[in-house]
Parts: C-alpha cells; sequence; structure tokens
C-alpha cells in the first residue's frame, strides 16, 4: 500500500500497487498525459526534451540543443 495525495484536494488516499488493475490504470494516465502534454508543446512551437529517469540525460537534451540550432 501506498498512501497518496491528491494534488487538487489534499485528500490523502491509500492506493493498492499490487493490483494489476490499479497499475494498468495508473500507466494509461500516465500516458494519457505524456502525450497531452507533448500535443500541447508543439502546438504551441516550444521545443522540448523527452528525459526518463533510466536513461541517460546527454543524448535527449544533444538533440534538442541540435534541433535549436538548425532553427536559427
Amino acid at each position: 500500500l501506498v498512501e497518496m495525495e491528491n494534488p487538487e484536494t489534499g485528500a490523502m488516499q491509500w492506493v493498492n500497487t499490487s493490483n494489476k488493475n490499479v497499475r494498468i490504470q495508473y500507466k494509461v494516465n500516465a500516458l494519457k498525459k505524456q502525450n497531452q502534454l507533448h500535443d500541447l508543446f508543439k502546438r504551441s512551437g516550444v521545443d522540448f526534451a523527452v528525459l526518463e529517469t533510466n536513461k541517460s540525460y546527454i543524448q535527449p537534451l544533444l538533440s534538442l540543443f541540435k534541433k535549436r540550432e538548425v532553427k536559427r
């Protein structure tokens, strides 16, 4: 069990993370939010890099800087 806070209400809730359906729904919601952010950034003309905690940040940042250089 993991105690989580609802960022909108501040309410605390215990979540059973060993439940497969809970993990699947969390993943679905996270991917949906990620896609919404990517779409928003693209529509707004904002440059962005995708950084992951399990991978090096160097290549994504180098790619971002190279992309910006080409725009100039």
